[in-house]
């Protein structure tokens, strides 16, 4: 039979007092030692060590100087800056967002680019800054920031086109020179006014398609060769269809004895009776290809 003075343990408690397995968030029991710091909390090093408050804590050389620098007293000051920091990204944040509608961004145009700038592409960019929450200011300076690339990029690529067809003239003059002789011999010349004389009477459209295929291209006020090969077949036609000085004149006149304007009739028809296939390019030159007159010699 029990002894009814003897003590019996609280149920559900091991016996001895050993505590139940698990982790605890209650109270310490008495008698649990302090932590191994010596602080009663484990948050503070142990009185009269002389270390600072955070030295048992932090470990990281770059922190540690953080602390020193800023002369941090404790855990709160740390916190309460943090949530300073925080609190000044989020006005910062709120004060950096898109306007109420997309046509409040402006932008800055050079005088020198408004010719050529895109409309539709600085709305859609005005949409695109607008979704992304970008703004006014942010949004003007990529914009204008991205212009002010693209007209140096402009500047550089005009000059160096203009090097380049600078270029493309200088090698067209050399392949002439080595077929026809120097720029200064009447050969060079003559071979010129041939191919001249071709553009002018062969087609009234040939001149200007030359022009849009880069055979002949401005360089200042000037027109140039670019073509040395489509150059050299025209100076061929022209000195055989239309070498003779006499049917023009003289050798620069470029008259047509058969254009309305410069009609003479007793040269249109020795021109007929001595060379009737140049007679007819003549005609078609002088724009006369349909006219009834020419209807039966054009057309046997």
């Amino acid at each position: 039979m029990p002894d009814p003075t003897s003590q019996t343990p609280a149920a559900g408690a091991p016996p001895g007092g050993t505590p139940p397995p698990g982790v605890s968030l209650g109270t310490p029991p008495a008698g649990t030692p302090p932590p191994a710091n010596g602080s009663p909390t484990g948050s503070e090093p142990p009185a009269g060590s002389g270390d600072p408050w955070y030295k048992a804590h932090v470990k990281d050389a770059d922190n540690l100087k953080t602390i020193e620098t800023k002369k941090w007293d404790g855990v709160e000051a740390v916190v309460k800056s943090y949530r300073e920091l925080e609190t000044a990204f989020s006005q910062k944040g709120a004060a950096s967002q898109a306007p109420a509608d997309p046509k409040e961004y402006t932008f800055n145009v050079p005088d020198e680019m408004k010719s050529g700038y895109n409309q539709a592409f600085a709305e859609k960019f005005r949409a695109i800054a607008h979704k992304a929450g970008v703004s006014k200011e942010a949004a003007a300076a990529i914009h204008d920031g991205f212009l002010d690339y693209a007209k140096a990029e402009l500047a550089a690529q005009s000059t160096k086109s203009s090097e380049d067809l600078q270029k493309t003239v200088t090698t067209a003059q050399a392949a002439l020179e080595q077929a026809w002789g120097a720029q200064i011999t009447p050969a060079f010349g003559r071979n010129v006014e041939m191919a001249k004389r071709a553009i002018n009477n062969l087609d009234a459209g040939l001149k200007q398609e030359l022009i849009d295929m880069g055979a002949i291209v401005k360089v200042g006020n000037d027109e140039m060769i670019a073509k040395p090969a489509i150059f050299k077949a025209l100076a061929k036609a022209g000195g055989q269809l239309f070498a003779e000085d006499t049917l023009y004149g003289t050798a620069t006149s470029g008259i047509n004895p058969f254009d309305p304007k410069t009609e003479n009739l007793g040269m249109q028809n020795q021109i007929v009776k001595t060379d009737p296939a140049k007679a007819k390019l003549l005609i078609r030159a002088a724009g006369l290809g349909n006219a009834p007159q020419w209807q039966h010699f054009l057309n046997p």
